[in-house]
């Protein structure tokens, strides 16, 4: 007589892996089971459910050493807008994330961070992914990065921050540009320390072209298009020096790079950070 299964043999026999998606019929089993407060509710069977907890967490042998799984539903997007949506590529929103699902349709999706939500994992026994709506594991990789970032992403000197609001419309207008789909990370240098009013930050920028560049060689001569005008606009703020500017692939980045430099989101800093009458962000969702 075989062995029972264990909680592990049953996550790895159903194949639970962070990425997978659950089924249509049991969404409405994990809404009811959230230990969270969760988003409304949607009627749409479009929408999935992502399974955002890592793979070790998700087939770990105890309930109660691992008692949750994390999830956040993606929306589709029906009709894909530049103006309102270019901006959320590539993860340059830190609450807000557009992405393209390949082979899928709707073609393009929408998470947002606060929809994110969790229920007891014991709920998983018994049932499987959806294997035609789950996501490839890069995708799956790249969404879990983006949610990791809302704890630790940089956050830039509130004075530096200021002088940046001087070109918000222009800054705006360039992260909304099709030119700018190319760039899919922002990186400053010489940014995080206030100054006071008469110094000036001497910065260095580093602009990351996106893995999709490979296959479309115009995007290298967009990503520096966009790198000339950042500069521009950073020259035009007023105590902002730009020592240099690089634009390279992200593949050529390195770990010396990303210790040195810190990734500016296009919502870089809360409008709580400044009461009051205080000056606003570039953008805030």
């Amino acid at each position: 007589m075989s062995a029972p299964k264990s909680v592990r043999d049953h996550c790895l026999a159903a194949g639970w892996i962070q990425g997978a998606v659950l089924r249509v019929e049991d969404a409405s089993l994990v809404y009811d089971a959230a230990s969270d407060a969760k988003p409304s509710v949607s009627n749409s069977e479009q929408d999935r459910l992502l399974v955002l907890t890592q793979d070790c967490d998700l087939v770990h042998h105890s309930l109660e050493e691992e008692p949750w799984v994390e999830v956040v539903p993606l929306r589709p997007i029906r009709t894909f807008e530049k103006d309102k949506h270019n901006g959320l590529l590539h993860g340059k929103s830190p609450r807000r994330l557009v992405f393209r699902i390949p082979n899928s349709a709707p073609e393009w999706w929408q998470i947002e961070v606060k929809d994110r939500f969790r229920f007891p994992r014991q709920a998983l026994l018994g049932r499987t992914p959806d294997p035609d709506r789950s996501l490839p594991v890069s995708l799956a990789k790249e969404i879990a990065r983006w949610v990791s970032r809302k704890y630790t992403r940089a956050a830039f000197a509130d004075e530096f921050n200021y002088r940046l609001e001087t070109q918000k419309k222009g800054l705006e207008r360039l992260w909304k540009s099709d030119s700018a789909t190319a760039i899919s990370g922002i990186f400053i240098q010489g940014a995080r320390e206030e100054l006071a009013a008469d110094e000036t930050y001497q910065i260095k920028v580093l602009l990351a072209i996106g893995p999709e560049a490979k296959d479309e060689p115009q995007r290298y001569d967009q990503a520096e298009d966009v790198g000339t005008e950042f500069n521009s606009l950073l020259e035009a703020c007023p105590g902002i020096k730009v020592l240099d500017l690089r634009v390279d692939p992200a593949c050529d980045i390195t770990l010396e790079d990303l210790w040195a430099y810190a990734r500016m989101d296009k919502d870089y800093r809360s409008p709580y950070d400044n009461p009051g009458n205080a000056r606003t962000p570039i953008e805030s969702d």
